[in-house]
């Protein structure tokens, strides 16, 4: 049916402002302010035991929400889902432990968790692009030449990206 007047294409605009608003509101749920509390528990837990990360369950009870509510809710506080948050913070802990001591790869798989040092291994190369060994490597060199320590031949040392 044909819009006649301007007033008339104004309020059909505006009806279907309302029926798309009716079916966010079905589909999304508020953000709740105990959420944000809870993401934040469910971090420094998740951070105080990288080793063993308890379950989602006991994780949530911890935070004092349902697990249901903690995976809607960390996603959309976090931007990405549990899984991902807690193996990327493994990582991310695993490349710290490499610059900061002398720990094997194997020592520092099962400091993070990782039952198997490959499998940390392969982890590792998807999310920083190098193996753990070769990023230790380069570190190591890149301080040795800034501390002066190293020449390295044709003046140049391999960098990693970062």
């Amino acid at each position: 049916m044909p819009i006649r007047s301007p007033r008339s294409a104004t309020t059909a605009a505006l009806s279907l402002l309302a029926l798309g608003l009716r079916c966010v509101r079905r589909h999304v749920r508020a953000a709740d302010p105990g959420d944000g509390a809870a993401v934040r528990a469910v971090k420094a837990v998740v951070l105080a035991n990288l080793a063993d990360v308890p379950p989602i369950d006991a994780v949530a009870a911890r935070a004092g929400v349902s697990p249901s509510r903690l995976r809607a809710a960390f996603p959309r506080l976090a931007g990405q889902p549990i899984a991902t948050w807690v193996r990327q913070a493994r990582l991310e802990f695993a490349a710290q432990l490499l610059a900061d001591t002398t720990l094997s790869v194997g020592e520092i798989a099962a400091r993070i968790g990782y039952r198997s040092p490959c499998n940390f291994t392969t982890a590792f190369r998807r999310h920083f692009g190098v193996a753990p060994t070769t990023r230790r490597a380069v570190r190591s060199a890149d301080a040795e030449v800034a501390a002066g320590l190293h020449n390295a031949p044709g003046g140049t040392v391999p960098r990693l990206p970062r």
